[in-house]
């Protein structure tokens, strides 16, 4: 400790020595913030007062206001986590007044666990940034793709816990980004479904100790409360130079729908399954020569035989004599049928020697080409059941019915895309009969339009950006629709066709529409609301849109006007105010309300001579409104950015501190 103090009281001493050190360094004493930079470092800067940069804050002041938030996390984190160092690449402000990129290097030096001093070395990074710089073309596109496929983006410090989650992220969970945070390890692992935390465990420890992709699918908790599946999708690209993993990054999107979907199927697939194991019926299939190709474990448990018994072999192995002619002429009359064709008695040898009786319904199989290939169908032991025979003609089109009485429209075709097969529920939406689209391509029947608002329209922020399927009727109107495609696949896995599930939107779509204009919009006047307003003075601020006019206006006596003659005219006199500034602003304006009395007007491409005529007409229009024979006051402030080198913040704080004067002189009813 002795020696520790001894060195510290040197370095203070030869502050001398300090400055004129050829190289960025600095030394801070975090007790008083006193500040020593070397010579190199102020010059690098073109600063050569040294006086002026001996206390912390003073050097703070030349950071860039948005890297000063980044600096301090960083900082707080090495010393809350006890660390040795931390590095920082940030923004400095040289005497030109621009700013230059510096790459620090930081030493805490602690007293047992108190850091005292942190040693730094400061160096100018422009030419790396450069690249940096280059790169953003990439970067934005990258963005542009995630966005257009509902993908979140997440970054992991490893070791110290924190996250980054994008606006995505949070909204793939129900969330706004603001609501989770400050968010860290535990803000995504907590919403984990328990069942699914020990494979989340697996994955992580296989991508961090064999640096393999990571990838999961599972269950978080929505803020709705339900749970939704999500893919998880990450690599580590940060390693220490000791090959530790720091930093993880990845992509989120939420397969919910899909996922369900898939489940479903697996479901179906399952009990479909079930349903062929368990039939009292036996199902077979032929080949178009007779031989048996595939038979349910029914043929076992009816007739006492193995399986393998039939399998390969004729199906006039196990007919009885007097019915193979029967038999024969049936498959014949299947096989040049499209239609499925019944049987409604033939007898077959038992295993044990008796005889049992049977019924059968058959189909021909037909291939892409509609070629024959063999038949199938399900036989049905009558020995004792003669009288359910009507029963059992209900169970032969049991599929075929169940899909035709669904709510949704169901549109089957094979893999030449002929229509096959249309319910009830599709011809109302298509507008087409059964009649007319059976046997039909499914474009001339079935037809689908994407519609989507253009991308590249500047004031596109002044309408909903919405991507619709619509459904053209046989009519020609247009109805919104979900749709769901599923391939068929024939018993050799071949694609033998597509099943179409569709559905009218429209109550939905409105609903969901209405939901997102009031996101957008104040209730109390129609206008734009703050958020809307504050997202839009981003995105006009482009040199596309200079000169940018910005208005700031407050009602005066909002709440005398309250007070006196109660909150409905307060609300009265505030409509009354955005009706007059809509009226009189231009074309391509956006005017919102951002406070209780405060409004905001966005004026692009607007000259110094148009936003004076503005201001005139708004001051002549807001002048002549009067409510409960009191006249109405409206503070304005008007600012205009002409130049990239302005910030838009400046700008409209200009405005408003111009208002705010004009309304201290209408308060004093000065001019």
């Amino acid at each position: 400790m002795k020696d520790f103090r001894a060195i510290l009281t040197s370095i203070e001493k030869h502050k001398d020595l300090i400055e004129d050190i050829k190289s960025g360094i600095y030394f801070w004493r975090l007790s008083d913030n006193f500040f020593i930079p070397s010579t190199h470092l102020l010059n690098s800067l073109g600063y050569t007062d040294h006086d002026s940069f001996n206390n912390y804050e003073t050097w703070r002041k030349i950071w860039h206001p948005d890297d000063k938030p980044v600096i301090d996390s960083i900082r707080k984190s090495a010393i809350n986590l006890h660390e040795r160092e931390y590095h920082l690449i940030h923004r400095l402000i040289n005497k030109s007044g621009e700013y230059d990129w510096f790459r620090t290097d930081a030493l805490i030096v602690y007293d047992g666990l108190n850091p005292v001093y942190i040693i730094g070395s400061t160096n100018n990074y422009d030419r790396f940034q450069n690249r940096i710089n280059q790169l953003e073309v990439d970067k934005d596109n990258y963005k542009e793709y995630l966005s257009a496929t509902d993908a979140g983006t997440w970054i992991w410090h490893i070791e110290t816990g924190e996250t980054i989650f994008s606006e995505i992220w949070a909204n793939n969970l129900g969330y706004k980004l603001e609501e989770i945070q400050p968010t860290s390890f535990d803000t995504w692992f907590n919403l984990i479904h328990p069942e699914d935390k020990q494979k989340v465990f697996e994955a992580l420890e296989n991508t961090l100790s064999e640096d393999l992709p990571y990838r999961i699918e599972l269950r978080m908790l929505h803020k709705n409360g339900s749970y939704v599946w999500i893919d998880y999708r990450g690599k580590v690209v940060t390693y220490s130079q000791d090959k530790r993993p720091l930093i993880m990054v990845g992509t989120q999107i939420n397969i919910d729908k899909q996922k369900k979907l898939e489940l479903k199927l697996r479901e179906n697939e399952f009990k479909y399954k079930q349903l062929v194991e368990s039939s009292y019926d036996v199902i077979y299939m032929l080949d178009g020569n007779g031989k048996c190709t595939f038979i349910s474990l029914a043929f076992k448990n009816l007739l006492g035989y193995e399986l393998d018994y039939i399998l390969n072999q004729p199906i006039m192995k196990v007919i009885i004599e007097k019915d193979e002619s029967e038999l024969k002429r049936f498959f014949e009359s299947v096989k040049n049928s499209t239609s499925r064709k019944e049987l409604k008695f033939f007898s077959v040898k038992h295993a044990d020697g008796s005889t049992r009786h049977f019924k059968t319904n058959a189909i021909s199989i037909r291939n892409a080409q509609n070629e024959f290939i063999g038949f199938a169908g399900t036989a049905t032991d009558i020995t004792d059941e003669v009288l359910l025979e009507d029963q059992l003609s209900v169970e032969r089109g049991l599929f075929k019915k169940t899909l035709l009485s669904v709510s949704d429209g169901v549109i089957s075709t094979n893999s030449e895309g002929i229509i096959q097969i249309i319910n009830p529920s599709a011809q109302k939406l298509t507008g087409y009969l059964e009649k007319e689209a059976i046997g039909k391509p499914l474009d001339s029947i079935y037809h689908v339009e994407n519609y989507e608002s253009d991308l590249n329209d500047p004031f596109r922020l002044k309408r909903m950006f919405t991507k619709e399927i619509y459904l053209v009727k046989k009519n020609g109107k247009y109805i919104p629709i979900e749709e769901n495609i599923s391939p068929i696949y024939d018993i050799d896995g071949n694609l033998d066709g597509n099943v179409y599930v569709f559905k009218d939107i429209s109550d939905q779509l409105k609903q969901a529409k209405d939901i997102e204009y009031l996101s957008y919009h104040d209730y109390l006047t129609g206008l734009y609301n703050r958020r809307f307003m504050e997202n839009a003075l981003k995105n006009f601020d482009q040199k596309m849109f200079y000169p940018l006019g910005i208005v700031m206006l407050d009602v005066n006596d909002l709440k005398e006007m309250n007070d006196e003659f109660g909150h409905h005219q307060g609300d009265k006199l505030l409509q009354l105010v955005s009706k007059s500034i809509s009226e009189s602003v231009n074309e391509d304006d956006l005017v919102g309300r951002i406070g209780g009395d405060e409004f905001i007007i966005i004026s692009p491409n607007c000259s110094k001579s148009k936003l004076r005529n503005l201001k005139d007409s708004l001051r002549a229009k807001l002048m002549s409104l009067e409510l409960n024979q009191r006249p109405v006051r409206v503070a304005m402030g008007c600012s205009i950015k002409e130049t990239e080198e302005e910030s838009i913040f400046d700008v409209q704080k200009k405005a408003d501190d111009l208002m705010y004067i004009n309304k201290q002189a209408l308060r004093f009813n000065l001019k």
